[in-house]
């Protein structure tokens, strides 16, 4: 799964192929047009599920599906694009749409008790918050695939997750996160292996346990109790992600002249404070900027308006 939020770069998904009844499995990211993926797929009997999950992850869904007839999708309910943007392709025929359950779900998004979790080799977990669905799916008890909701930093050497990505809820996100510590304090989940769909694929420290699985999703809550509140609003991550990407271009040196330099000031203010290089005096002063900006503007129409209603008025004077 590999990929950039808001579609920027292109998207990722795990699939999972079956020949004759016994399953040969590809966990990882497809290209488009990627050929020898296809290949590899068609060799080992064609792709029975593919797993989508979030909504910013779904670019060539439908090349794969319409590739491998039968193929089964998989993306949380409340991440269906019914209609087709600039950033997301529609997923409204995704055959598999789970809600968000609190529990384990098999692969048709079915229900699974406690001890029947402990015994599957594939399920998935409800986690929004990142987004309104997002998903995440555990291979044999021991290699969480978790799109954007969690990865694991090697700088902090713990599990993290992303507030300046998070497009839907930050408190929710970490009431869900919650979730996946209850289920480990239970015995009935426990992972070695994070697979995000951004950074690098990491095994944790220790032997996967549920103890230690504990352990390490108390650490990732401590740290996102600590951020604020609120969420990135998808537009307004672009608008940032696109100014940082080209500062040469219109766009960036607007971006930067108003912010004097900064580009912090296009984001949410419980957004900003994850940014290394954030600056609040310069965000301030930015801001500052920009109400004077519109104020101007605000004048200037408003004054436009008035030169325009008089000349009128003026006019229909005249012919009277």
């Amino acid at each position: 799964m590999a990929g950039t939020c808001g579609s920027i770069e292109t998207s990722g998904f795990s699939a999972i192929a079956s020949r004759n009844g016994r399953e040969a499995r590809y966990l990882g990211g497809l290209r488009p047009g990627a050929a020898a993926d296809y290949r590899w797929l068609a060799k080992h009997g064609g792709v029975r599920w593919l797993f989508l999950t979030h909504r910013d992850h779904t670019n060539h869904h439908a090349e794969l599906a319409s590739r491998f007839p039968g193929c089964r999708r998989i993306l949380g309910a409340a991440d269906v694009n019914l209609r087709e943007n600039k950033y997301m392709p529609s997923t409204g025929d995704v055959e598999i749409k789970p809600g968000n359950e609190l529990g384990p779900l098999s692969l048709e998004g079915e229900s699974l008790s406690r001890e029947a979790a402990k015994e599957a080799e594939i399920m998935l977990l409800p986690q929004p918050g990142h987004t309104p669905g997002s998903l995440c799916l555990l291979y044999r008890r021991r290699f969480l695939f978790t799109g954007d909701h969690l990865s694991y930093s090697r700088f902090l050497g713990q599990l993290v997750a992303h507030r300046l990505q998070c497009w839907e809820d930050w408190e929710r996100q970490i009431r869900w996160v919650r979730y996946l510590l209850a289920a480990a304090e239970a015995g009935w989940l426990r992972f070695a292996w994070v697979l995000p769909g951004h950074g690098e694929w990491a095994r944790l420290p220790g032997e996967g346990s549920a103890a230690e699985t504990a352990a390490e999703l108390r650490r990732v809550i401590t740290s996102m109790e600590q951020k604020p509140k609120g969420h990135t609003p998808l537009g307004r991550w672009i608008l940032y992600v696109q100014s940082r990407m080209a500062p040469e271009k219109t766009l960036g040196r607007a971006v930067r002249a108003i912010g004097g330099g900064s580009d912090a000031w296009v984001l949410p203010r419980g957004a900003r404070s994850s940014l290394t290089d954030f600056d609040p005096d310069e965000t301030r002063v930015a801001l500052r900027r920009l109400y004077v900006l519109g104020a101007a503007a605000l004048l200037a129409a408003a004054g436009t308006a008035w030169l325009t209603a008089r000349r009128d008025m003026s006019a229909l004077s005249g012919r009277s």
